[in-house]
């Protein structure tokens, strides 16, 4: 089943994602692959300098990160946005991005990582069926205001790829 995942560069949730799914689709052996892709900042920017050419990512016109952030909704069936837990509160981006996608009218979904895993998972896969998505953005914090976050992402991302694709095969 054909999958795109958004995502826009940034250090934390947005690399961790982009990560985890180069480093999938390095693994992969059947006709899984996810496609990549995402909206950046003019000039590639990110809070550690120049996003790395290894991220098939798209410059916007603008240097701005609002509207990188409102591209990658506009061009996603739906958002997912991951935070560390719920007395974590978004940061300014990630409130963005919660304000983007109902302005938008995109279906939006919010996973603590704290929480069961593989319950987050059985939703995560349930919602995009339900909701019929073929190009997924992911969004979060920036690591500089959640430490740890990009860790907690990678893992999440990398079995909820393993698990979608286990699903697909059976």
């Amino acid at each position: 089943m054909y999958l795109t995942i958004r995502s826009g560069g940034q250090t934390g949730v947005d690399r961790a994602t982009l990560d985890a799914i180069l480093d999938y689709n390095n693994t992969i052996t059947n006709d899984n692959i996810v496609h990549v892709t995402g909206w950046c900042p003019k000039g590639r920017l990110a809070e550690d300098g120049s996003i790395s050419l290894r991220y098939p990512l798209i410059e916007t016109p603008s240097s701005l990160y609002p509207e990188r952030t409102e591209w990658n909704i506009r061009d996603a069936d739906v958002t997912l946005i991951l935070l560390l837990s719920a007395m974590t509160p978004p940061d300014h981006g990630t409130k963005l991005t919660i304000e983007k996608a109902d302005q938008l009218q995109k279906p939006l979904k919010i996973i603590f990582l704290d929480d069961n895993i593989i319950t987050n998972i059985n939703q995560i896969l349930h919602w995009m069926n339900d909701n019929k998505v073929k190009i997924l953005n992911v969004a979060g914090p920036r690591e500089s205001n959640c430490s740890g976050i990009y860790v907690k992402a990678y893992e999440f991302i990398s079995a909820l790829l393993k698990k979608r694709n286990t699903v697909i095969s059976e």
